[in-house]
């Protein structure tokens, strides 16, 4: 309110998700507050200056500039229209029309505009579409798509959070026509939908119908649905995206990095999924091994590779769930380290490390047998 104080009446209102999230009584899928002003960035910057609130220049090229009020962001951007498009990049001039600026946007429940007093104005039909949960591109789909192609995967990626109605059925033939655009869209944009979209209410239902609009070809093999991955997905509302994109692919973590943009970390996550799976699957002594791994990494990182073993059908049910209470078992009183063997009189060098690990070993066995049968 603050921000929108600083301008004139009507000069400013409150536009997209957090508009939409208000309708549809949800909270923000990321908390941000969008706004949408008649003034280019150079004049609002000076009005929000009068007002005492520092602006950061963080997209004046497009018409946008930031507020920070108590190290919170909120983005103002002109209201404009689109001159010309080329999949990726728009043309903009500036313009003083809220229903004109409504028309460039996606989809019609984030064409919504609020005044500071709450007055919803909806040029689009998006008050109902939003209260529906129906997922509906502004105008001609098609043309929506071609003014921006990453606006295919968040058709999906809205379904996938808002839908309750299946998906209309001119976005799904839009998308599948010109599903090829993405292969023009920067991999870091696609990651980030992605990414979102994994994380949905709804995330399996969206993947189907990308996958029947032929929308995955371009990131997955043609088999993603084909090992009874539709009834383990529930299992993977707590596992991070990394983990369900390498669900859903053939295996190929290489390719998965390039596509994906994968980080450092989480290629070396997959990378201990393929430690872990050989240590517990292979060994005839699986618990004593899976403990093992629990030395190596973190607690959280060994419950997802167990679930994903799960969901890929590498252990049971039972075993799965043997699992999940070996992780409560309190390897923390394991305090020896290579300084204590030192200092009771083993010599430094390689058989140190062995000596450690037979330890360890030994530990882990006495802590197996105090637990009882059901661990062992």
């Amino acid at each position: 309110m603050r921000v929108l104080n600083a301008f004139s009446p009507d000069a400013a209102r409150f536009v997209g998700g957090c508009v939409r999230n208000a309708v549809m009584r949800k909270s923000s899928e990321q908390d941000d507050i969008d706004i949408a002003s008649v003034f280019p960035p150079d004049e609002a910057k000076a009005l929000l200056k009068q007002t005492g609130i520092k602006t950061i220049d963080t997209g004046l090229a497009h018409g946008t500039v930031t507020a920070l009020i108590e190290g919170k962001p909120f983005e103002i951007t002109v209201l404009r229209r689109d001159v010309k498009t080329d999949g990726r990049h728009a043309e903009i001039v500036y313009s003083r029309s809220y229903q004109e600026d409504s028309q460039r946007r996606d989809f019609t429940f984030n064409a919504l505009y609020a005044s500071p007093d709450g007055e919803i104005s909806d040029y689009v039909n998006g008050i109902e579409d939003a209260l529906a949960g129906r997922v509906r591109f502004i105008g001609v789909a098609e043309d929506r798509i071609k003014e921006d192609y990453l606006r295919i995967l968040r058709f999906f990626r809205f379904y996938a959070v808002y839908g309750l109605v299946p998906p209309c059925s001119e976005g799904l033939a839009a998308c599948a026509l010109l599903c090829d655009g993405l292969k023009n869209i920067a991999r870091e944009r696609i990651r980030a939908e992605f990414f979102k979209w994994l994380k949905a209410p709804n995330a399996l239902s969206a993947l189907n119908h990308a996958h029947e609009q032929g929308v995955l070809n371009a990131f997955f093999d043609g088999n993603i649905f084909d090992s009874g991955i539709s009834e383990k997905f529930t299992l993977l509302k707590d596992i991070d995206p990394h983990f369900i994109l390498f669900l859903l692919s053939s295996g190929d973590v290489k390719r998965l990095k390039n596509d994906f943009r994968l980080t450092h970390k989480e290629m070396k996550d997959l990378e201990a999924f393929f430690t872990v799976e050989e240590r517990i699957i292979a060994s005839k002594e699986k618990a004593a091994d899976f403990l093992e791994c629990r030395f190596l990494y973190n607690d959280r990182l060994i419950q997802q590779i167990i679930t994903l073993l799960h969901a890929k059908e590498r252990i049971d049910t039972p075993q799965y769930h043997r699992f999940l209470r070996l992780l409560n078992l309190p390897l923390f009183d394991f305090t020896l380290d290579g300084k204590k063997l030192v200092a009771q009189g083993v010599k430094p060098g390689p058989g140190l490390g062995k000596k450690l690990k037979e330890a360890r070993r030994a530990f882990i066995l006495s802590l197996l047998q105090k637990a009882g049968e059901g661990f062992l």
